[in-house]
C-alpha cells in the first residue's frame, strides 16, 4: 500500500457535489490544483490536513 496518495485535479471538479467519491478526504495527503480554487474549497482541504499546491494560470 502506499505512504502517501496525491491527487492532482484542476479547480472546477471542486465547483459542484457529485453522486459519487474517489476515495474519502482523509486519505488524501498532498492536492495539486490551480490557482481558480474557490477560497471556500481551499478552506475545507486545509483544515482537513491536507497540503495544497497551487499552479498558476
Amino acid at each position: 500500500m502506499a505512504d502517501e496518495l496525491v491527487v492532482l485535479a484542476d479547480s472546477s471538479k471542486f465547483a459542484n457535489s457529485a453522486g459519487h467519491a474517489v476515495c474519502d478526504l482523509s486519505k488524501v495527503s498532498t492536492l495539486i490544483t490551480d490557482s481558480n480554487l474557490a477560497p471556500a474549497a481551499e478552506e475545507v482541504i486545509r483544515k482537513a490536513g491536507i497540503s495544497l499546491i497551487k499552479a498558476e494560470v
